[in-house]
This record gives structure tokens, C-alpha cells and sequence, in this order.
């Protein structure tokens, strides 16, 4: 599947390499969730930046405790209901302890 961003490799070289980062960095919390319901969601959602952050870490460094939860609650959903996909929900700590 092609991202709205194009194919970006699972660490990009931008600070912000999708909408999903940008919202998460802003606190923006409606525009998380629709872009939640797109098909490249789970895809944006384990991007990381620039920094190693993907947007669920962007989202508890800005101190958006709510917004976090949400994206933490997509990872544990989608890694339940797609047990395919559970790898590539690891978050970005999860991968730079490898």
C-alpha cells in the first residue's frame, strides 16, 4: 500500500513525515482520530522521524496524555484484531532496544 506520503521507509529523515505526526505534535485530537479511520493508518502510525519518534512519541513528549492513549489504544487494538501486523506496531523504543 502506498502512504498519502508516499513510500517512506519506517525512519524517515523529517522532523514530521506524516499527517499523523503532525497532529500528534500539535495536540490536535480530531484530526488524529480521522486520520486513524484511513487505510495507511497503521502504516503512519509506526513511522518514525527525524528523532527515532514515531506519533504516539511525539504525542507524550508534548505532554498530550489523551492523545497518547489514543494512539496507544490503536497499537494494542490493531495489534489484536491483525496479528499480522502486530510487528509493525512496535513502538519506536521498541525498535531502537534492538
Amino acid at each position: 500500500m502506498v502512504s498519502c506520503c508516499g513510500d517512506l521507509d519506517e525512519d524517515s529523515k523529517l522532523e514530521l513525515p506524516t499527517p499523523l505526526h503532525l497532529a500528534a505534535k500539535y495536540g490536535l485530537s480530531e484530526l488524529t482520530s480521522r486520520l486513524l479511520d484511513l487505510p495507511d493508518a497503521i502504516h503512519s502510525s509506526t513511522v518514525t522521524n527525524c528523532d527515532g519518534h514515531s506519533p504516539e512519541d511525539l504525542a507524550r513528549i508534548g505532554q498530550r496524555r489523551s492523545l497518547a492513549a489514543v494512539l496507544e489504544n490503536f497499537r494494542e487494538v490493531v495489534s489484536v484484531r491483525c496479528p499480522s501486523e502486530s510487528e509493525m506496531l512496535e513502538t519506536a523504543e521498541d525498535r531502537r532496544r534492538r
